[in-house]
């Protein structure tokens, strides 16, 4: 039983790892996505780019927050997958009497 408890923390490391490593690289994409802008070339075309960039800063939050939830949704379903199947194997164990 230990085995199995200690096999499920590994398993829930390994996921949490998993979704920083994500989260840090999705952070990493974002940040040079957003140096690699450029200015608008003259004053009346900057007026636009300004309400361009207003109108995709709010949708690139958007998607940021989609992203994030997302992922969130995500590592809670491994985590209760691996879980359930710690569960099943628990039970399993105490069925067959191991």
């Amino acid at each position: 039983m230990e085995a199995l408890t200690r096999d499920t923390e590994k398993q829930l490391e390994s996921v949490a790892a998993a979704e920083r490593a994500a989260f840090d690289s999705r952070l990493h994409e974002l940040a040079q996505q957003y140096a690699h802008r450029r200015p608008a070339p003259n004053p009346p075309a900057a007026a636009n780019c300004q309400a361009e960039r207003t109108r995709a800063a709010v949708l690139a939050n958007l998607l940021a927050e989609s992203d994030q939830l997302a992922q969130s949704f995500a590592t809670e379903a491994d985590r209760r997958r691996i879980a359930g199947l710690a569960c099943e194997a628990a039970y399993e164990a105490a069925r067959l009497g191991k």
